[in-house]
């Protein structure tokens, strides 16, 4: 996850359009061109400003760096007539579902952590970022403070706002199935 930050921190450096939320197809370190494209049109391939924002948005999330989901969000506005030609904003309408119905942040604690995060996984949940540590942990920010020793515990949280522990991982996950119902 540190390693995604940093990456995340590099391309917006590297990319950034101070005219737009939107990012350059070129680096600035790249020789200097007539002139730089912005890349918004997903074809075969989503275009890298729609994965871009896709990142920020779970970076944003998972990080504590609001101002990269907010610039997920301006991206997505700056492109908002293109969401309305279905065969060019596949990727760019799927982030509008998840700004839309937020990714639910599931965060577990404790020594079977591994094992609940496999299980968790082996459901279709679209929704949910996962972040999990084997022992208490202050990163990223969405595990500082939980968990207690000897314990694993999963903690549902919507907007980096946590309910309650669940200490059984059945309970766990009818929790999270009804939350993604919701």
């Amino acid at each position: 996850l540190r390693l995604a930050e940093q990456r995340c921190a590099y391309v917006l450096e590297q990319f950034d359009n101070v005219d737009s939320p939107l990012l350059y197809y070129t680096s600035s370190a790249d020789a200097p061109l007539i002139a730089r494209k912005t890349e918004t049109t997903d074809s075969v391939m989503p275009s890298s400003n729609a994965l871009m924002a896709h990142a920020l948005l779970t970076l944003g999330t998972l990080c504590d760096r609001d101002h990269w989901a907010m610039r997920a969000e301006a991206m997505l506005a700056a492109v908002r007539p293109l969401t309305s030609q279905v065969s060019g904003a596949a990727c760019w309408s799927q982030l509008a579902l998840r700004l839309a119905r937020p990714d639910l942040q599931v965060a577990i604690v404790g020594p079977d952590a591994h094992a609940w995060a496999a299980e968790l996984r082996s459901r279709y949940a679209p929704r949910e970022l996962l972040l999990g540590a084997t022992a208490p942990t202050s990163y990223p920010p969405l595990l500082d403070g939980k968990g207690r020793s000897g314990l694993t515990l999963g903690y549902l949280c919507i907007g980096r706002t946590c309910q309650l522990p669940v200490d059984s991982l059945d309970a766990f996950i009818a929790l999270l199935t009804k939350a993604a119902e919701a």
